[in-house]
């Protein structure tokens, strides 16, 4: 429906509506079987961000014609909140729905309430803001520019602390989940924890290029960094380097914990691989298959399968173990970055949005892996004799086959 690239895709709360912007000005939302409902037509722009209320009630979506809109559940244009002076890039709730954060290039962020009145413009970054990031009471608002700082504010909009040291463009927030230490990833190799007092507490040194992604294990225990060194290092919350995850050929692109913090997946942009390591750092699989490099990788709410989505137009499923379920082929053009997959609070559906202006939804059928392993023992000697079987097909079932 889209009639150019999708920029990002969202799920209500309840999981029963996929929010989706796009380059073609508009949002649409879909029912979770698919189902087109509606069409919200107002942005003069592309639409760069889209993200609901943690009630549901409210989606927000942002865009290059430097507004939000605030759009109620049955797609109302409820308020339209205008003041950036450039485009908005990000949009964050609060924890308890009560405050909008805007992030612009205009080197501002803008604090709203849910009923669209402008509480406070963050002012003092001299550069565009990349990020922002609410700490996990709410407290405390984290925005990241690219003026190699960070900076602390209170809810109530007070500049806190500005958080210097990096000697580069800041590329990325994260809070622990206990709230108590934020890190930061910049394009100087290194990543910072900081207290939420704003106190320098460690400055993890070892990448030899720019740290892309950082993300806290469940537990909070564990920080997992991703580099353009290809590698991706393991360390303590007390920034202590706990191993280094190297045996991708690429730049990686992408890290997910699963939800129970006992495997990390990671993609690599140009070895086609995924690699799951152990919290440990031992490598436990290589998952081969995409023809091409690989962008992203997302673990399901239920820990049980894990998508990657890469620029040979596939979404793979595969399961914990490793093992590949399915690939869903149908995108005509590749699936962009970590926004561009998202799983539905169920673990039923995936929705994957591509450069080729769709959203697919895909249902996950939670017995896939026994179905797959029946499924393969029944035509194995198909499988073996048949000419006209693909490369794909034999690499699907060869893991459950015991004898290949």
């Amino acid at each position: 429906g889209h009639q150019s690239g999708v920029s990002s895709v969202s799920w209500s709360p309840d999981g029963q509506t996929l929010a989706t912007g796009s380059e073609d000005n508009t949002v649409k939302l879909w029912h979770k079987q698919g189902k087109f409902l509606q069409t919200l037509s107002g942005h003069q722009k592309y639409v760069l961000g889209v993200s609901w209320s943690p009630d549901g009630q409210i989606l927000a979506s942002a865009s290059i014609d430097k507004t939000v809109k605030l759009w109620g559940k049955g797609g109302k244009l409820l308020f339209t909140l205008s003041g950036h002076q450039e485009s908005v890039s990000g949009v964050s709730w609060s924890p308890d729905g009560q405050t909008l954060a805007t992030a612009s290039r205009d080197k501002t962020v803008k604090l709203w309430n849910k009923g669209g009145k402008l509480l406070f413009t963050l002012s003092g970054h001299q550069e565009s803001v990349s990020g922002v990031s609410w700490s996990p009471d709410g407290q405390t608002l984290a925005t990241a520019s690219r003026d190699k700082t960070v900076k602390l504010w209170s809810k109530q909009g007070k500049l806190l602390f500005t958080l210097s040291g990096h000697q580069e463009y800041v590329s990325g927030v994260s809070w622990s989940p206990d709230g108590q230490t934020l890190a930061t990833a910049s394009g100087d190799k290194t990543v910072k924890l900081w207290s939420k007092q704003g106190k320098l507490l460690f400055t993890l040194r070892g990448h030899q290029k720019e740290v892309w992604r950082v993300s806290w294990s469940p537990d909070g225990q564990t920080l997992a960094t991703a580099s353009g060194d290809k590698t991706v290092k393991l360390w303590s919350k007390q920034g202590k380097l706990l191993f280094t995850l190297s045996g991708h050929q690429s730049i990686v692109n992408s890290v997910s914990w699963s939800p129970d913090g006992q495997t990390l997946a990671t993609a690599g942009s140009f070895d086609k691989t995924v690699k799951l390591w152990s919290k440990q750092g031992k490598l436990l699989q290589t998952l081969r298959g995409h023809q091409s490099g690989v962008n992203n990788v997302s673990w399901s709410p239920d820990g049980q399968t894990l998508a990657s989505g890469g620029n040979d137009n596939t979404v793979k499923l595969w399961s914990k173990q490793g093992k590949l379920l399915q690939t869903l082929s149908g995108h005509q053009s590749f699936l962009l970055y970590d926004y561009s997959m998202s799983w539905s609070p169920d673990s039923q559906t995936l929705a994957s949005g591509g450069t080729d202006n769709t959203v697919k939804l895909w249902t996950v059928d939670n017995n896939l892996e026994k179905s797959m392993s029946e499924g393969c023992n029944w035509v194995s000697d198909y499988l073996k004799t048949n000419p006209n079987v693909t490369k794909d097909d034999k690499q699907m079932c060869a893991s459950y086959l015991t004898n290949q």
